[in-house]
């Protein structure tokens, strides 16, 4: 696609089942943007913010999302292999099922997960040095991963309803 949203603001739009791959959206605002089950290979999010935007199975690899801000949105099952997440804040987001597979050179580092559904995630392969979790669910969470020593988790729920096992 030659589609640019380069510092567009975009809200309220539905683009399911489309084929976006290499969109260009760095420092755009975004918010009830979905796009479940497009493809949005290689799309530049860079410095990006979204907020309550819907991506669900949508294939998003390769994309780069360094030093986006995204609030409340829907990632479930969506493919984020090899997706540069470095200094990507993510909060409320729900990605369960996702996959976050990448490389050990992938950059993930100064990326942070707030009160996220990561259940059933997939990392394999992920960096995880300098990456934080706080309070975020992780049941089923699986992948053989580097820098886990280096990454930091705070008030993790692990049970697998996501309810602290209450």
């Amino acid at each position: 696609t030659d589609l640019c949203l380069r510092r567009a603001t975009v809200s309220h739009v539905t683009a399911r089942r489309s084929q976006l791959d290499q969109l260009e959206a760095a420092d755009a605002v975004m918010s009830m943007v979905s796009i479940d089950d497009s493809s949005l290979r290689l799309a530049q999010l860079q410095r990006a913010s979204l907020s309550g935007c819907s991506f669900q199975r949508a294939d998003l690899e390769g994309s780069n999302w360094t030093h986006a801000a995204v609030s409340g949105c829907n990632g479930s099952s969506g493919q984020f292999f090899h997706a540069r997440l470095g200094h990507a804040l993510f909060v409320d987001c729900d990605f369960r099922g996702a996959d976050f597979q990448g490389f050990t050179d992938t950059p993930g580092a100064g990326m942070q997960f707030v009160r996220c559904d990561l259940r059933r995630t997939c990392w394999y392969g992920r960096n995880l040095a300098g990456v934080t979790f706080t309070d975020c669910r992780m049941h089923g969470v699986f992948g053989c991963v580097s820098g886990f020593e280096a990454a930091v988790f705070e008030g993790i729920d692990l049970s697998p309803d996501g309810d602290l096992g209450y």
